[in-house]
């Protein structure tokens, strides 16, 4: 005969609580994953802007010519010369869907030394400037990248910069 201390298992009550319990943890848990991800997405995407623009200062300087870096519909291209359309195109950065970039200036050269005119991006994720990161281009050439939501002048007002 078996009895009924030797029986072990969950009740059905004891099966709704854990459910319950799990349901409570995906609802709170689920938002902050979302914005962990979009956060991570725009930090990605600023971190290949800042390598962009590092890739064609020390390109510049190796070969000893004027490399530019141009923007265009949410991308930016690197290439040999000027942004007129007639130079050779050495490398392109396509920012994925709803993480958009923006820069003070259309073209950005770097000269043969090293420097350049004076300019600044911002790469943010559906507009959003305070999770936003700047990134700014001093006359010398050096390259400058701000913690999240910061820019040269202070906090990020805004992800437009044209």
């Amino acid at each position: 005969m078996v009895s009924s201390r030797a029986a072990r298992g969950f009740t059905l009550v004891e099966l709704m609580v854990v459910v319950a319990l799990i349901a409570i943890f995906a609802t709170v848990a689920v938002p902050s994953f979302t914005k962990f991800v979009e956060n991570n997405r725009t930090q990605a995407a600023h971190n290949e802007v800042v390598g962009l623009l590092r890739y064609a200062r020390t390109l510049a300087v190796t070969e000893r010519t004027v490399v530019s870096v141009c923007t265009a519909d949410n991308s930016l291209q690197v290439v040999r010369g000027t942004c007129d359309g007639s130079a050779a195109l050495l490398r392109q950065l396509e920012l994925p869907a709803a993480v958009s970039i923006s820069a003070d200036e259309d073209e950005v050269s770097f000269r043969p030394n090293g420097t350049a005119a004076s300019a600044n991006f911002a790469t943010c994720y559906k507009g959003d400037h305070q999770n936003g990161f700047a990134a700014s281009i001093e006359a010398s050439g050096s390259i400058r990248s701000y913690a999240r939501g910061q820019s040269k002048g202070g906090a990020m007002t805004t992800c437009d910069l044209s």
